[in-house]
């Protein structure tokens, strides 16, 4: 995933949470992150610190191969364990290119996990422009 933060790259998001939708859209670029909530664009910019896996007992696993878009994938799995919670996360990483294609992740957080958050995305490489 941190491959994906380190070129141009425009994530697409749908977040389910509480019964509601939420779309987020995300831009890497220019050394940038761009995000769009609620239609309104925001930038800070990436540090390395931003880049480095947060969690404390992971586990990945590869599923199986699948096409996404015309593309070959290997899909992989993951469960992270947090003192914030349970995140359950299912990637499929370009066979080509080495950059993911589409992520769902479910989260389970607080301190009974029952605040439950899913998130569907979608990743694009090609023509990524910066907000004006």
């Amino acid at each position: 995933m941190a491959k994906a933060q380190s070129v141009p790259s425009h994530t697409y998001s749908t977040t389910k949470m509480g019964g509601k939708d939420f779309a987020i859209e995300t831009i890497y670029a220019n050394g940038n992150i761009y995000t769009r909530i609620g239609g309104k664009w925001s930038s800070v910019p990436m540090t390395p610190e931003g880049k480095k896996p947060q969690h404390d007992k992971a586990a990945c696993a590869y599923v199986k191969d699948e096409l996404v878009n015309a593309e070959m994938t290997a899909v992989y799995s993951t469960h992270d364990v947090s003192p914030k919670g349970v995140t359950d996360t299912q990637v499929w990483i370009s066979k080509s290119k080495g950059l993911p294609l589409r992520v769902e992740m479910d989260i389970k957080a607080g301190s009974q996990q029952t605040t439950a958050v899913h998130t569907s995305s979608r990743y694009e490489y090609d023509n990524v422009k910066p907000p004006m």
